[in-house]
This record gives C-alpha cells, sequence and structure tokens, in this order.
C-alpha cells in the first residue's frame, strides 16, 4: 500500500501537534504551580502545537479533488468521522489560543487558578477527541481490512502520545522539577506499550485471511 504524501505529513505532524497540546493541557491541568520550568517551555509547546497541526491540516488537503469545498464537510459531523474531526480539530484551537493568552500574564512562579485548569482540561478532551477522529476514519474503512482493526485506535492514541510527548520534553527538560520529571519515564513505558501494539498488529493482519 502506497498512501499519498498529503496523508502521512497530515497524520505525522497532526498527530505529533495535538499529542503535544494534550500533554501540555495534562501539566498545565494536574500541575500545582504555572512555573515550574521555563516561562518560554509552555509558550513554545502553544505554539509548536498550532504550527504542527496547521500544517497537517493544510496537507490534508493536497489530496482533495477540490479543497475549495472542503468546508462542506463540516456539515456531515452527524455520520462522518472525517467531518467531526475537522470541526474538533478547528475547535482545539479555542483553548489553545485562550490558555496562551491567559498565561502570558504570568511573569514568574505562581499557582493555576481553576480558570486556567478548566482550559486546559478542555485543551486535553478537544485534543483526544481529534486524534481519535483521525484514527476512526481510517479505521472504518470496511474495504481496507489492515485499516479496519481494534488496534488502529489505541495505536494512533499511542504514537500521538509518543510523538507529541517527544517536544514536549524538550521545553521542560533539564530544568525540570515536580511533576515534569516523570515524563521520561512515562514516554519509556509508552514506547515499550507501542512497540507490543505494532507487534500484536502486525501479526493479526498477517494471520488474516
Amino acid at each position: 500500500m502506497n498512501p499519498a504524501l498529503s496523508v502521512i505529513l497530515f497524520t505525522t505532524l497532526s498527530g505529533t501537534g495535538y499529542g503535544l497540546w494534550l500533554w501540555l493541557g495534562l501539566r498545565i491541568a494536574l500541575g500545582p504551580r504555572a512555573y515550574d520550568f521555563e516561562p518560554i517551555g509552555w509558550f513554545f509547546a502553544l505554539l509548536l502545537g498550532a504550527v504542527l497541526t496547521t500544517i497537517g491540516i493544510v496537507a490534508s488537503l493536497w489530496h482533495l479533488g477540490k479543497p475549495l469545498r472542503v468546508w462542506r464537510a463540516f456539515s456531515q459531523w452527524r455520520t462522518s468521522w472525517l467531518s467531526r474531526e475537522g470541526v474538533l480539530a478547528v475547535a482545539t484551537f479555542i483553548p489553545a489560543g485562550a490558555l496562551l493568552l491567559l498565561l502570558s500574564d504570568g511573569t514568574g512562579p505562581g499557582r493555576i487558578d481553576l480558570g486556567v485548569r478548566v482550559v486546559a482540561g478542555a485543551l486535553v478532551l478537544l485534543s483526544l477527541a481529534t486524534i481519535a477522529c483521525t484514527a476512526m476514519i481510517y479505521a472504518s474503512l470496511k474495504p481496507i481490512p489492515a485499516w479496519r482493526h481494534r488496534l488502529v485506535l489505541p495505536g494512533y492514541l499511542l504514537f500521538a502520545l509518543l510523538t507529541g510527548g517527544l517536544p514536549m520534553l524538550l521545553s521542560t527538560w533539564p530544568n525540570a522539577g515536580g511533576m515534569d520529571r516523570g515524563l521520561p519515564w512515562l514516554l519509556v513505558a509508552i514506547v515499550v506499550a507501542a512497540l507490543a501494539l505494532k507487534l500484536a498488529y502486525w501479526r493479526d493482519i498477517d494471520r488474516s485471511p
């Protein structure tokens, strides 16, 4: 199977971007302090996530026959995973932008207020939902058994967490403190889980008629 380059760029870059936002949202929603790491860390993570997701979304338009009609896809969210993904992908930019505004007023260490935590939680849920919809676009395709597999969805989630966690790690390390110090070990665990999942997936599709 030879997927289009635009599909590869879309799934890889957008998955990384939303995975990064997912980690950042968890860090802000659950962390005790706003600036356990340098302020440039969360700023870098927010902007990098926006760049990656935007490039991925733009790349997804390359293989459309009539990209100017892409707006019509948003109206089919009741029945189409592609439409749901589009709606959620755009909606995720709202809490990301709100976090950028809310956190840009901070000048030093301080506790995170409830409003910021709620916005960060919304970023986590929307990022997670967008990744899941991307996976379901492929998992719902009956003509391709290798994609319509029970491990496609968890595989997408694991790889988004892994690729999104790497730039998150760079933005918080080596000056990490508190909960940030556990991120490298979480990523190692995700690598092991992703490898086990891929091996099981390859074994399953090799055995399928």
